[in-house]
């Protein structure tokens, strides 16, 4: 039996066929938002296999959602349920906003809480809210990390990775403490 499931902003509940002892998967989380310069979207992770399951339980299954785009001076929402808001940045005098960052997708069984996540395919970062398109894209989501964004030299964020968000540019440190 193949199933497919999109996302809702909810989590799905699937029940474990009695005779089934696996269940194959492929979790692709959600892509990030654009800023208002570049619409471009990086792609989540994906994660896939096999995954043992004993017949009868019950599995949860979070779809992440895409990170929405920028307007204007104003950051994106983050994807449900796990993507981050979009920041706001000040470049030339003109504040901008980047993307949001996209959902991750996981997997969860005995129970709906983070503790129980079986597997999980993590959600791409948002674009940078510079003024020019393709001067600063979100990195893909990961498995074990994240990769990093792409864009001019050193205004890039960096990718993540299975125990904390990655960092931002250093052009972004340098512009929010020395105002450049």
């Amino acid at each position: 039996m193949i199933a497919t499931y999109s996302y809702t902003g909810s989590n799905d509940t699937i029940v474990v066929p009695s005779n089934a002892i696996g269940v194959e998967i492929r979790i692709a989380g959600a892509a990030g938002g654009g800023s208002q310069a570049d619409t471009t979207r990086a792609a989540g992770g994906l994660a896939e296999g096999v995954v043992d399951v004993i017949g009868g339980s019950t599995l949860y299954l979070y779809v992440g959602g895409k990170g929405a785009h920028a307007t204007s001076a104003t950051g994106g929402a983050g994807g449900w349920p796990t993507g981050a808001a979009g920041g706001t940045t000040s470049s030339g005098g003109v504040a901008r906003g980047g993307g949001g960052g996209g959902g991750g997708s996981d997997l969860r069984m005995g129970g709906t809480t983070v503790a129980v996540i079986i597997a999980a395919g993590g959600g791409a970062g948002g674009n940078g809210g510079r003024g020019t398109a393709g001067a600063s894209r979100g990195g893909a989501g990961g498995g074990l990390n994240g990769a990093n964004g792409s864009g001019a030299a050193n205004d890039q964020g960096y990718g993540g990775t299975q125990t904390a968000g990655g960092s931002q540019s250093p052009y972004d440190w340098l512009a929010a403490h020395y105002g450049i």
